[in-house]
Protein backbone atom coordinates (compact mmCIF):
# COMPACT_ATOMS: atom_id res chain seq x y z
CA UNK A 1 0.00 0.00 0.00
CA UNK A 2 1.17 3.22 -1.05
CA UNK A 3 1.62 6.23 1.62
CA UNK A 4 3.11 9.28 0.83
CA UNK A 5 3.95 11.91 3.10
CA UNK A 6 4.12 16.19 1.96
CA UNK A 7 5.51 18.37 4.13
CA UNK A 8 4.06 22.19 4.26
CA UNK A 9 5.93 24.62 6.29
CA UNK A 10 4.71 27.65 7.63
CA UNK A 11 6.44 30.59 9.91
CA UNK A 12 5.04 29.05 12.98
CA UNK A 13 4.47 25.30 12.12
CA UNK A 14 4.75 22.41 9.78
CA UNK A 15 1.73 20.76 8.51
CA UNK A 16 1.83 17.16 7.20
CA UNK A 17 -0.59 15.96 4.63
CA UNK A 18 -1.44 11.97 3.80
CA UNK A 19 -1.46 10.78 0.72
CA UNK A 20 -3.52 7.02 0.51
CA UNK A 21 -4.04 5.72 -2.58
CA UNK A 22 -4.13 8.81 -4.53
CA UNK A 23 -6.22 10.50 -2.20
CA UNK A 24 -4.69 13.81 -1.08
CA UNK A 25 -6.41 14.59 2.64
CA UNK A 26 -7.20 17.70 4.65
CA UNK A 27 -4.25 18.01 7.01
CA UNK A 28 -4.07 16.24 10.02
CA UNK A 29 -3.04 20.06 11.18
CA UNK A 30 -6.75 20.91 10.89
CA UNK A 31 -7.25 17.75 13.45
CA UNK A 32 -5.55 20.00 16.13
CA UNK A 33 -2.30 18.93 15.92
CA UNK A 34 0.90 20.83 14.90
CA UNK A 35 4.84 19.95 15.06
CA UNK A 36 7.47 22.39 15.99
CA UNK A 37 10.38 22.73 13.32
CA UNK A 38 12.80 20.12 15.78
CA UNK A 39 13.24 16.92 13.29
CA UNK A 40 14.30 14.66 16.62
CA UNK A 41 12.27 11.63 16.40
CA UNK A 42 10.57 10.77 20.19
CA UNK A 43 11.82 7.40 20.95
CA UNK A 44 9.95 4.93 23.06
CA UNK A 45 11.16 4.89 26.71
CA UNK A 46 10.34 1.11 28.33
CA UNK A 47 10.71 3.06 31.94
CA UNK A 48 8.14 5.79 31.20
CA UNK A 49 4.22 4.91 31.20
CA UNK A 50 2.63 5.01 27.90
CA UNK A 51 -0.28 7.88 28.06
CA UNK A 52 -3.42 8.38 25.67
CA UNK A 53 -4.78 11.91 26.16
CA UNK A 54 -7.30 12.35 23.64
CA UNK A 55 -8.03 10.83 19.73
CA UNK A 56 -9.62 12.73 17.05
CA UNK A 57 -12.16 12.57 14.95
CA UNK A 58 -15.09 10.82 17.16
CA UNK A 59 -16.42 8.82 14.50
CA UNK A 60 -15.72 7.95 11.18
CA UNK A 61 -15.87 4.64 8.16
CA UNK A 62 -13.46 2.25 7.84
CA UNK A 63 -9.88 3.15 6.29
CA UNK A 64 -10.86 6.93 7.17
CA UNK A 65 -7.85 8.82 9.08
CA UNK A 66 -7.62 9.00 12.63
CA UNK A 67 -4.91 10.21 15.36
CA UNK A 68 -4.14 9.40 19.07
CA UNK A 69 -2.50 11.88 21.32
CA UNK A 70 -0.72 11.34 24.32
CA UNK A 71 3.09 10.47 25.46
CA UNK A 72 5.88 8.33 24.78
CA UNK A 73 4.58 6.29 21.74
CA UNK A 74 8.20 6.35 20.52
CA UNK A 75 8.20 6.56 16.44
CA UNK A 76 8.85 3.14 15.80
CA UNK A 77 5.29 1.65 14.26
CA UNK A 78 6.46 -1.68 14.10
CA UNK A 79 6.40 -1.87 17.85
CA UNK A 80 2.65 0.44 18.31
CA UNK A 81 -0.35 -1.43 17.98
CA UNK A 82 -4.01 0.44 17.69
CA UNK A 83 -7.28 -1.29 18.70
CA UNK A 84 -10.32 0.06 18.23
CA UNK A 85 -12.45 -2.45 20.11
CA UNK A 86 -10.71 -5.72 19.05
CA UNK A 87 -10.00 -5.06 15.60
CA UNK A 88 -6.47 -3.50 15.17
CA UNK A 89 -5.77 -0.44 12.98
CA UNK A 90 -3.31 0.07 10.14
CA UNK A 91 -0.25 2.04 11.84
CA UNK A 92 0.97 4.93 9.29
CA UNK A 93 3.76 6.76 11.60
CA UNK A 94 4.23 8.51 14.50
CA UNK A 95 6.04 11.50 16.02
CA UNK A 96 6.46 10.12 19.26
CA UNK A 97 3.26 11.57 20.93
CA UNK A 98 0.67 11.39 18.09
CA UNK A 99 0.11 8.27 16.01
CA UNK A 100 -1.64 8.24 12.81
CA UNK A 101 -3.36 5.73 11.32
CA UNK A 102 -6.29 4.16 8.92
CA UNK A 103 -9.95 2.61 11.08
CA UNK A 104 -10.20 -1.13 10.55
CA UNK A 105 -12.91 -2.60 9.05
CA UNK A 106 -16.07 -3.40 11.34
CA UNK A 107 -14.72 -3.44 14.40
CA UNK A 108 -18.44 -2.63 15.75
CA UNK A 109 -20.13 0.37 16.52
CA UNK A 110 -18.99 1.80 19.79
CA UNK A 111 -15.37 1.47 20.18
CA UNK A 112 -12.77 1.43 22.76
CA UNK A 113 -9.19 2.78 21.84
CA UNK A 114 -6.64 0.95 23.13
CA UNK A 115 -2.43 1.30 22.29
CA UNK A 116 0.20 -0.61 22.98
CA UNK A 117 3.59 0.23 22.57
CA UNK A 118 6.07 -2.83 22.99
CA UNK A 119 5.08 -4.61 26.14
CA UNK A 120 2.94 -1.59 27.40
CA UNK A 121 -1.08 -1.37 27.00
CA UNK A 122 -3.36 1.39 27.89
CA UNK A 123 -7.19 2.23 27.41
CA UNK A 124 -8.72 5.47 26.71
CA UNK A 125 -11.09 5.51 29.11
CA UNK A 126 -12.92 8.76 28.51
CA UNK A 127 -15.03 8.01 25.41
CA UNK A 128 -15.45 5.88 23.02
CA UNK A 129 -15.22 6.17 19.11
CA UNK A 130 -18.29 5.56 17.34
CA UNK A 131 -17.95 2.91 13.94
CA UNK A 132 -20.19 4.12 10.99
CA UNK A 133 -21.05 1.35 8.25
CA UNK A 134 -20.41 2.12 4.62
CA UNK A 135 -22.06 0.75 1.95
CA UNK A 136 -21.64 1.66 -1.73
CA UNK A 137 -20.78 0.22 -5.41
CA UNK A 138 -18.05 1.79 -7.54
CA UNK A 139 -16.72 0.88 -10.46
CA UNK A 140 -12.97 -0.20 -10.54
CA UNK A 141 -12.02 -0.04 -14.02
CA UNK A 142 -13.10 -0.31 -17.70
CA UNK A 143 -15.08 2.16 -19.96
CA UNK A 144 -16.41 2.96 -23.17
CA UNK A 145 -15.20 4.71 -26.00
CA UNK A 146 -16.79 8.57 -27.17
CA UNK A 147 -19.72 6.08 -29.29
CA UNK A 148 -20.40 3.50 -26.57
CA UNK A 149 -17.89 0.65 -28.03
CA UNK A 150 -15.24 -0.93 -26.07
CA UNK A 151 -11.73 -2.38 -26.59
CA UNK A 152 -9.01 -4.03 -25.17
CA UNK A 153 -6.86 -1.37 -23.66
CA UNK A 154 -4.04 -1.83 -21.28
CA UNK A 155 -2.88 0.71 -19.30
CA UNK A 156 -3.97 3.03 -15.48
CA UNK A 157 -7.06 1.94 -14.20
CA UNK A 158 -8.58 5.19 -16.06
CA UNK A 159 -7.61 4.22 -19.48
CA UNK A 160 -8.04 0.15 -19.20
CA UNK A 161 -11.58 -0.56 -21.94
CA UNK A 162 -12.38 -4.30 -21.21
CA UNK A 163 -14.18 -6.44 -23.73
CA UNK A 164 -16.65 -8.97 -21.85
CA UNK A 165 -14.93 -9.47 -18.08
CA UNK A 166 -16.65 -12.86 -17.13
CA UNK A 167 -14.53 -13.62 -14.14
CA UNK A 168 -12.67 -12.33 -11.67
CA UNK A 169 -10.33 -13.51 -8.66
CA UNK A 170 -8.05 -11.64 -6.09
CA UNK A 171 -4.65 -13.10 -4.62
CA UNK A 172 -2.90 -12.69 -1.52
CA UNK A 173 -1.49 -8.87 -2.75
CA UNK A 174 -4.10 -7.40 -3.61
CA UNK A 175 -3.95 -8.54 -7.50
CA UNK A 176 -7.13 -8.74 -9.09
CA UNK A 177 -6.79 -11.28 -12.63
CA UNK A 178 -9.51 -10.26 -14.96
CA UNK A 179 -11.05 -13.27 -17.24
CA UNK A 180 -12.26 -12.50 -20.58
CA UNK A 181 -14.38 -14.06 -22.94
CA UNK A 182 -16.00 -12.24 -25.43
CA UNK A 183 -18.84 -15.25 -26.54
CA UNK A 184 -19.01 -13.90 -30.34
CA UNK A 185 -15.32 -14.40 -31.11
CA UNK A 186 -13.86 -16.41 -28.18
CA UNK A 187 -10.24 -15.90 -29.62
CA UNK A 188 -10.25 -12.34 -28.30
CA UNK A 189 -10.12 -14.02 -24.80
CA UNK A 190 -7.74 -12.17 -22.49
CA UNK A 191 -5.96 -12.72 -19.17
CA UNK A 192 -5.11 -9.54 -17.31
CA UNK A 193 -3.65 -8.63 -14.07
CA UNK A 194 -4.89 -5.15 -12.40
CA UNK A 195 -3.25 -3.63 -9.15
CA UNK A 196 -4.77 -0.75 -7.38
CA UNK A 197 -2.26 0.20 -5.64
CA UNK A 198 0.40 0.47 -8.76
CA UNK A 199 -2.87 1.89 -10.60
CA UNK A 200 -1.64 -0.60 -13.62
CA UNK A 201 -3.56 -3.07 -15.83
CA UNK A 202 -1.35 -5.70 -18.03
CA UNK A 203 -2.09 -8.88 -20.13
CA UNK A 204 -0.50 -12.30 -19.07
CA UNK A 205 -2.15 -14.13 -21.97
CA UNK A 206 -4.23 -14.11 -24.80
CA UNK A 207 -5.46 -15.72 -28.04
CA UNK A 208 -5.09 -19.48 -28.31
CA UNK A 209 -3.89 -20.60 -24.68
CA UNK A 210 -6.66 -18.78 -23.52
CA UNK A 211 -9.44 -19.37 -25.99
CA UNK A 212 -12.88 -19.28 -23.78
CA UNK A 213 -11.46 -18.69 -20.12
CA UNK A 214 -13.96 -19.69 -17.48
CA UNK A 215 -14.71 -19.23 -13.82
CA UNK A 216 -11.13 -19.97 -12.12
CA UNK A 217 -10.43 -20.74 -8.62
CA UNK A 218 -7.29 -19.75 -6.63
CA UNK A 219 -5.67 -22.07 -3.89
CA UNK A 220 -6.10 -20.84 -0.30
CA UNK A 221 -2.62 -19.66 -0.08
CA UNK A 222 -3.20 -16.92 -2.73
CA UNK A 223 -0.38 -18.70 -4.51
CA UNK A 224 -2.23 -20.43 -7.47
CA UNK A 225 -5.12 -20.00 -9.62
CA UNK A 226 -6.35 -23.04 -11.70
CA UNK A 227 -8.04 -21.91 -14.80
CA UNK A 228 -10.37 -23.68 -17.17
CA UNK A 229 -10.76 -23.48 -20.59
CA UNK A 230 -13.71 -24.87 -22.41
CA UNK A 231 -12.87 -24.53 -25.76
CA UNK A 232 -9.76 -26.57 -25.26
CA UNK A 233 -10.94 -29.15 -22.92
CA UNK A 234 -8.02 -28.46 -20.33
CA UNK A 235 -7.28 -26.86 -17.07
CA UNK A 236 -4.04 -24.00 -17.26
CA UNK A 237 -2.65 -23.00 -14.19
CA UNK A 238 -0.78 -19.59 -13.11
CA UNK A 239 1.63 -19.69 -10.29
CA UNK A 240 2.68 -16.59 -7.92
CA UNK A 241 6.22 -18.06 -8.21
CA UNK A 242 6.05 -17.82 -11.92
CA UNK A 243 4.76 -14.87 -12.23
CA UNK A 244 1.50 -15.83 -12.84
CA UNK A 245 2.09 -16.58 -16.14
CA UNK A 246 -0.79 -19.24 -17.76
CA UNK A 247 0.85 -22.96 -18.28
CA UNK A 248 -1.05 -26.06 -19.11
CA UNK A 249 -1.83 -28.02 -16.59
CA UNK A 250 -4.29 -30.49 -17.58
CA UNK A 251 -5.05 -31.66 -20.88
CA UNK A 252 -8.27 -34.29 -21.28
CA UNK A 253 -7.47 -34.98 -24.84
CA UNK A 254 -4.45 -36.86 -23.88
CA UNK A 255 -4.36 -40.46 -23.94
CA UNK A 256 -4.24 -41.27 -19.92
CA UNK A 257 -7.69 -39.66 -20.02
CA UNK A 258 -9.12 -41.64 -22.56
CA UNK A 259 -11.27 -43.46 -20.17
CA UNK A 260 -12.68 -40.81 -18.43
CA UNK A 261 -13.51 -39.66 -21.62
CA UNK A 262 -15.24 -42.89 -22.60
CA UNK A 263 -17.41 -42.11 -19.61
CA UNK A 264 -18.55 -38.69 -20.22
CA UNK A 265 -19.13 -39.43 -24.14
CA UNK A 266 -15.67 -37.27 -24.66
CA UNK A 267 -17.64 -34.36 -23.51
CA UNK A 268 -15.09 -32.19 -21.51
CA UNK A 269 -15.94 -28.46 -22.05
CA UNK A 270 -15.17 -27.39 -18.75
CA UNK A 271 -16.77 -24.38 -17.53
CA UNK A 272 -15.84 -23.61 -13.73
CA UNK A 273 -13.62 -25.05 -11.69
CA UNK A 274 -13.65 -25.76 -7.28
CA UNK A 275 -11.13 -26.24 -4.45
CA UNK A 276 -11.38 -28.61 -1.72
CA UNK A 277 -9.75 -28.54 1.32
CA UNK A 278 -7.61 -31.75 0.61
CA UNK A 279 -6.49 -30.01 -2.69
CA UNK A 280 -8.96 -31.86 -5.53
CA UNK A 281 -10.46 -29.93 -7.92
CA UNK A 282 -13.89 -30.41 -9.15
CA UNK A 283 -15.23 -29.67 -12.45
CA UNK A 284 -18.56 -30.10 -14.27
CA UNK A 285 -18.20 -31.26 -18.01
CA UNK A 286 -20.79 -29.83 -20.55
CA UNK A 287 -23.10 -33.02 -20.55
CA UNK A 288 -23.68 -32.29 -16.39
CA UNK A 289 -20.77 -34.70 -15.08
CA UNK A 290 -18.50 -33.98 -12.53
CA UNK A 291 -15.19 -34.68 -12.54
CA UNK A 292 -12.91 -34.83 -9.73
CA UNK A 293 -8.94 -34.47 -10.47
CA UNK A 294 -6.43 -35.01 -7.83
CA UNK A 295 -3.49 -31.99 -8.30
CA UNK A 296 -0.80 -33.75 -7.05
CA UNK A 297 -0.80 -36.66 -9.96
CA UNK A 298 -3.34 -34.85 -12.09
CA UNK A 299 -5.44 -38.29 -12.12
CA UNK A 300 -9.36 -37.85 -12.77
CA UNK A 301 -12.04 -39.89 -11.97
CA UNK A 302 -15.95 -39.25 -12.60
CA UNK A 303 -18.21 -38.92 -9.86
CA UNK A 304 -21.44 -40.15 -9.81
CA UNK A 305 -23.14 -36.88 -9.90
CA UNK A 306 -25.36 -35.67 -12.82
CA UNK A 307 -25.53 -31.31 -12.82
CA UNK A 308 -28.19 -30.80 -15.19
CA UNK A 309 -27.90 -31.41 -18.92
CA UNK A 310 -26.28 -30.23 -22.27
CA UNK A 311 -26.29 -26.87 -23.30
CA UNK A 312 -26.26 -25.14 -20.04
CA UNK A 313 -23.65 -23.80 -17.96
CA UNK A 314 -22.68 -25.01 -14.18
CA UNK A 315 -20.45 -23.07 -12.07
CA UNK A 316 -18.91 -24.36 -8.82
CA UNK A 317 -17.52 -23.17 -5.64
CA UNK A 318 -16.36 -25.23 -2.65
CA UNK A 319 -17.61 -24.22 0.85
CA UNK A 320 -15.60 -24.74 3.71
CA UNK A 321 -18.04 -24.10 6.01
CA UNK A 322 -20.36 -27.36 5.21
CA UNK A 323 -17.55 -29.20 3.39
CA UNK A 324 -20.11 -29.56 0.21
CA UNK A 325 -19.96 -28.58 -3.13
CA UNK A 326 -22.24 -26.16 -4.72
CA UNK A 327 -23.30 -25.36 -8.34
CA UNK A 328 -25.10 -22.32 -10.36
CA UNK A 329 -27.39 -23.45 -13.10
CA UNK A 330 -28.40 -21.07 -15.46
CA UNK A 331 -30.83 -22.45 -17.55
CA UNK A 332 -32.72 -24.38 -14.24
CA UNK A 333 -32.55 -20.82 -12.33
CA UNK A 334 -31.16 -22.85 -9.05
CA UNK A 335 -28.35 -23.74 -6.64
CA UNK A 336 -27.38 -27.49 -6.12
CA UNK A 337 -25.04 -29.05 -3.89
CA UNK A 338 -23.35 -32.16 -2.96
CA UNK A 339 -20.55 -34.18 -0.75
CA UNK A 340 -16.85 -34.38 -2.25
CA UNK A 341 -17.82 -38.27 -2.46
CA UNK A 342 -20.63 -37.23 -5.04
CA UNK A 343 -23.30 -38.21 -2.62
CA UNK A 344 -26.06 -36.31 -1.37
CA UNK A 345 -26.85 -34.43 -4.32
CA UNK A 346 -29.64 -31.91 -3.53
CA UNK A 347 -31.61 -28.60 -4.97
CA UNK A 348 -30.05 -26.14 -2.32
CA UNK A 349 -31.78 -22.78 -3.78
CA UNK A 350 -33.84 -21.57 -6.16
CA UNK A 351 -37.54 -22.68 -7.42
CA UNK A 352 -38.69 -21.33 -11.01
CA UNK A 353 -37.19 -18.77 -13.48
CA UNK A 354 -38.02 -15.33 -11.75
CA UNK A 355 -37.05 -12.83 -9.19
CA UNK A 356 -38.09 -13.42 -5.73
CA UNK A 357 -36.30 -12.76 -2.39
CA UNK A 358 -36.89 -15.01 0.80
CA UNK A 359 -36.29 -18.89 1.70
CA UNK A 360 -34.27 -21.26 -0.53
CA UNK A 361 -37.35 -23.21 -1.44
CA UNK A 362 -39.40 -19.94 -2.59
CA UNK A 363 -36.57 -17.86 -4.00
CA UNK A 364 -36.26 -17.16 -8.06
CA UNK A 365 -33.14 -16.76 -10.22
CA UNK A 366 -33.08 -15.89 -13.59
CA UNK A 367 -29.96 -17.40 -14.83
CA UNK A 368 -27.56 -17.68 -11.87
CA UNK A 369 -24.10 -17.87 -13.18
CA UNK A 370 -20.86 -17.09 -10.69
CA UNK A 371 -20.43 -17.71 -7.48
CA UNK A 372 -18.60 -17.23 -4.46
CA UNK A 373 -18.31 -18.00 -0.84
CA UNK A 374 -16.99 -15.42 2.16
CA UNK A 375 -15.19 -16.10 5.31
CA UNK A 376 -18.63 -17.11 6.72
CA UNK A 377 -19.92 -19.52 4.55
CA UNK A 378 -22.18 -17.24 3.02
CA UNK A 379 -22.33 -17.50 -1.15
CA UNK A 380 -22.48 -14.56 -3.92
CA UNK A 381 -24.02 -15.50 -6.86
CA UNK A 382 -23.87 -13.08 -10.12
CA UNK A 383 -27.89 -13.13 -11.09
CA UNK A 384 -27.22 -12.64 -14.64
CA UNK A 385 -30.46 -12.02 -16.39
CA UNK A 386 -31.65 -10.02 -13.33
CA UNK A 387 -28.88 -7.89 -12.87
CA UNK A 388 -28.09 -7.95 -9.38
CA UNK A 389 -26.19 -9.53 -7.13
CA UNK A 390 -27.74 -12.02 -4.87
CA UNK A 391 -26.60 -13.36 -1.06
CA UNK A 392 -27.22 -16.99 0.05
CA UNK A 393 -27.10 -17.71 3.67
CA UNK A 394 -25.63 -21.29 4.76
CA UNK A 395 -27.01 -23.45 5.88
CA UNK A 396 -30.72 -21.73 5.89
CA UNK A 397 -30.64 -20.83 2.72
CA UNK A 398 -32.10 -17.14 2.78
CA UNK A 399 -31.67 -15.61 -0.42
CA UNK A 400 -31.33 -12.05 -0.24
CA UNK A 401 -30.51 -8.83 -2.89
CA UNK A 402 -27.26 -7.87 -1.97
CA UNK A 403 -26.71 -4.89 -4.43
CA UNK A 404 -28.80 -4.33 -8.35
CA UNK A 405 -32.37 -2.46 -8.57
CA UNK A 406 -32.57 -5.30 -11.28
CA UNK A 407 -32.56 -2.39 -14.39
CA UNK A 408 -30.07 -3.12 -16.77
CA UNK A 409 -27.60 -0.02 -16.62
CA UNK A 410 -24.37 1.48 -15.43
CA UNK A 411 -24.71 2.95 -12.12
CA UNK A 412 -23.10 3.32 -8.49
CA UNK A 413 -23.79 4.63 -5.43
CA UNK A 414 -25.54 2.57 -2.90
CA UNK A 415 -26.53 -0.97 -3.37
CA UNK A 416 -30.26 -0.54 -3.47
CA UNK A 417 -29.80 2.54 -6.33
CA UNK A 418 -26.64 0.58 -8.44
CA UNK A 419 -27.30 -1.03 -11.80
CA UNK A 420 -25.65 -3.98 -13.54
CA UNK A 421 -25.79 -5.35 -17.02
CA UNK A 422 -25.59 -9.01 -17.13
CA UNK A 423 -22.96 -9.49 -14.44
CA UNK A 424 -21.40 -12.89 -14.82
CA UNK A 425 -18.60 -13.80 -12.41
CA UNK A 426 -17.98 -12.63 -8.67
CA UNK A 427 -15.25 -13.34 -6.03
CA UNK A 428 -14.30 -11.98 -2.38
CA UNK A 429 -11.35 -9.90 -2.12
CA UNK A 430 -9.18 -9.70 1.12
CA UNK A 431 -11.34 -7.37 2.49
CA UNK A 432 -14.40 -8.97 2.21
CA UNK A 433 -15.91 -7.00 -0.56
CA UNK A 434 -17.71 -8.86 -3.62
CA UNK A 435 -15.89 -7.43 -6.87
CA UNK A 436 -17.77 -8.03 -9.85
CA UNK A 437 -17.22 -8.81 -13.26
CA UNK A 438 -20.42 -6.36 -14.95
CA UNK A 439 -20.09 -8.25 -18.41
CA UNK A 440 -22.43 -6.12 -20.13
CA UNK A 441 -21.24 -2.70 -18.97
CA UNK A 442 -17.72 -4.38 -19.99
CA UNK A 443 -17.07 -2.87 -16.26
CA UNK A 444 -15.43 -4.28 -13.00
CA UNK A 445 -17.08 -3.05 -10.29
CA UNK A 446 -16.87 -3.13 -6.13
CA UNK A 447 -19.49 -3.52 -3.36
CA UNK A 448 -18.62 -2.59 -0.14
CA UNK A 449 -20.76 -3.91 2.28
CA UNK A 450 -20.22 -4.04 5.97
Amino acid sequence: MSVKTFKFKTKNMKMKWIQYKGFVSIPFALLDFSCSDDEQTNQYDPAKPVIVTNFLPDSGRINEKFIVKGENFGSDVSKIHVFFNEKEAQVISSSGDVIYGLVPRSPGVDCTIKVRVDEQETTFEERTYRYIISESVTTLLGKLDETGQTDQVDGTFAETMLNGPAFVCVDGDGNLFIFETYEHAWTAARVRMANEEQDKVVTLAEGDLVNAVFQPVITPDKQTIYVPVTQKARILVMEKSDGWTPRVFVDFTKAQYKELNNIINNNMRVHSLALDDDGYLYLRTNQGRVVKVNTEDKSAVALDVQLGNGGQNGYLVFNPKDKKIYCTLHVQHKIMRFNKDGSDLEDFAGSTQGFADGEKASAKFNQPRGIAVDEEGSLFVADCNNNRIRKVTVPEGIVTTYAGTGTAGWQDGIPEDAQFQNPWGVCVDNDGFVIVADRGNHRIRRIAIE
